[in-house]
């Protein structure tokens, strides 16, 4: 069996610095709301950028020899 100590009265004192205020909570819901498309841009940004870059190469050894019909 384990040993058994004694407890030990514990409080805790409450504290107003440890509550989230209004001002805090919209604060950082402003700043969840402006960030959620920022990073959505950034990501679509670099898929693109990824893209175009990819076409670059794929195209670098195609010369078209074909005649165009105009």
């Amino acid at each position: 069996m384990g040993r058994v100590f004694p407890a030990e009265f514990v409080t805790i004192k409450h504290s107003y610095f440890l509550e989230p205020t209004m001002l805090e909570l919209l604060k950082s819901l402003v700043f969840a709301v402006v960030m959620v498309p920022v990073v959505m841009a950034i990501i679509l940004g670099l898929i693109y950028g990824l893209g175009e870059v990819f076409n670059l190469f794929s195209g670098a050894g195609h010369k078209d020899s074909r005649p165009q019909n105009h």
